[in-house]
Parts: C-alpha cells; structure tokens; sequence
C-alpha cells in the first residue's frame, strides 16, 4: 500500500511491529505472563507497569523514525 501510494514502506512496518511489541499492559499478551495471574496479580498490576512501558516505548519508537527517516 505504502509503495503504491508513493511513501517509504520501512517506517511503516517499524511502526506496525513497534506496535505489536508493546503489548506488556495486559495479563493476556503471551502464556507465561497470563500463568502469572495465579500467584494473585491484578490486571491494573499489569497496566500500572506494563502502561508505563508502553508510553516510552512509543514515544522511542516515534523518535528513532523521526530522526531516522525525517516524518
């Protein structure tokens, strides 16, 4: 889609993984973490670390393909 409309399809697929990647603000994002839930953390434990994480991961992610590709 990005090559057909004329843009740089690299950022965009840095974007989308970025995206993927910073799923750590839920219980559910991969086995060992939703196994976890047994020894009695609460899904706000997780958004109150996780949320965190997400936030500068983000405004990295933003950053980096700022100044790598000039958006």
């Amino acid at each position: 889609l990005s090559a057909s409309l004329g843009f740089n399809p690299i950022p965009l697929v840095v974007a989308i993984m970025v995206g993927a990647i910073i799923c750590m603000a839920t219980p559910i994002c991969t086995a060992c973490i939703t196994m976890s839930a047994v020894v009695g953390y609460r899904f706000k434990d997780y958004f109150r670390i996780g949320g965190i994480m997400n936030v500068i991961a983000t405004l990295a992610a933003a950053a980096a393909l700022y100044v790598a590709y000039y958006l």
